[in-house]
């Protein structure tokens, strides 16, 4: 946890998972102490988190239902972070906290062998502002961590919510206030073989003086990636451009900007080499059809460029989007690219011999050969 709102530092959350004869254990000693703060979580809200994570485990057509709750164990602390008594506040402890404990079994278990998707954005971005007679609570979607077999959604709580977006009109007739951004952060999710959904942007101005409260986490730690893939980005608080703590009271002035950066959902897997996930094409179709089909060099050359012609690529290209690993802005340029360098090339291919092009194309297969053996 990035701190408790009084103190700024890091409150370490521990367990240790076993599963042995039907029974999930959690044991979190060694989790930090009850903090000053609202963070602390009491311990039905700790099971409850718990009771999530198997639920994820578990197929679909087993009922979440007390038997499943019996199989839940836990061990913490009396007085500790997870397992708070009176007089502890733990306003915090139900909408972040808990997030953070599931987070942390995920980890634990992932580091045990098991398949578990990688971390979302563990925060639900509470944000408040109020004046006299006035009060506006909502909380802001982020990444989902990606998992084995699929890319995260982006903007979306991960874990828990309860409140729907308010529609923009709305928040801007009732209150006093201007919603000057509001998008997906794009490049926030994690690289991987599947990537984490992006994380958020939402924008304020303050058209009056008002308090803005803010509790949110993932300020300083982005979720973490899974299996080999990226983390997430962490997400940003931003008053006027300056960056502000992840739990903080503030006074906004009329001209005041407050931005919102949600944090990106982790990847999934090792992203693989670009030349590895681009190797096909020129590299695999001309070869074949010289040494098989037996079509002199400048025919292979001309027949490849034909069979693009075709919308070959379409399959493909699902499969790459299904895992959020399309960029089409980038793919506009790469086509525009490959347009105008097929027509040089095929006008620069058509003054040389076909020995001599065979031999171009040779060094540069050598080179492709080269530079992907060294990649890691």
């Amino acid at each position: 946890m990035e701190g408790d709102g009084v103190d700024d530092g890091d409150l370490e959350i521990r367990v240790r998972v076993a599963i042995a004869d039907g029974i999930f254990h959690a044991d979190f000693t060694g989790t930090a102490p009850a903090a000053r703060g609202n963070v602390n979580c009491p311990l039905a809200v700790t099971r409850s988190a718990l009771l999530f994570v198997v639920r994820t485990l578990l197929p679909d057509d087993v009922p979440t239902n007390g038997g499943v709750q019996r199989a839940i164990r836990i061990t913490a602390p009396r007085g500790c972070l997870v397992n708070a008594e009176r007089p502890s506040a733990v306003a915090a402890g139900n909408v972040e906290t808990s997030q953070r404990i599931a987070d942390t079994v995920f980890r634990a278990l992932a580091e045990g062998g098991l398949a578990v998707p990688a971390q979302g954005q563990g925060t639900m971005n509470n944000v408040t502002f109020g004046g006299p007679r006035w009060t506006y609570y909502e909380t802001i979607g982020g990444g989902q961590g990606a998992s084995r077999g699929a890319a995260g959604p982006s903007g979306v709580h991960v874990g828990m919510s309860n409140t729907r977006n308010t529609p923009i009109e709305v928040l801007e007739l009732e209150h006093p206030l201007r919603v000057r951004t509001y998008a997906l952060r794009r490049g926030s999710g994690g690289a991987g073989t599947w990537a984490g959904g992006d994380g958020v942007v939402r924008e304020f101005e303050a058209l009056g003086p008002m308090e803005a409260t803010l509790l949110t986490e993932r300020r300083r730690h982005g979720p973490r990636g899974a299996a080999g893939g990226s983390d997430g980005a962490p997400g940003a608080n931003l008053e006027n451009g300056a960056a502000v703590l992840a739990k903080v009271t503030l006074q906004l002035a009329a001209g005041d900007v407050l931005r919102i950066e949600t944090p990106g959902g982790g990847g999934w897997g090792k992203r693989q080499p670009e030349e590895a996930r681009g190797a096909g094409g020129a590299v695999v179709i001309i070869p074949g059809l010289v040494l098989l089909a037996k079509l002199p060099q400048h025919t292979a050359h001309g027949t490849s460029l034909a069979a693009l012609l075709l919308p070959v690529g379409i399959l493909g290209t699902l499969e790459y989007y299904k895992r959020g690993q399309v960029n089409f802005p980038y793919a506009a340029v790469v086509a525009v690219g490959l347009l105008i360098g097929a027509y040089f090339g095929a006008r620069l291919a058509g003054t040389m011999s076909d020995a001599t092009l065979r031999k171009a194309f040779g060094v540069f297969l050598l080179l492709i050969s080269v530079k992907l053996l060294a990649t890691r």
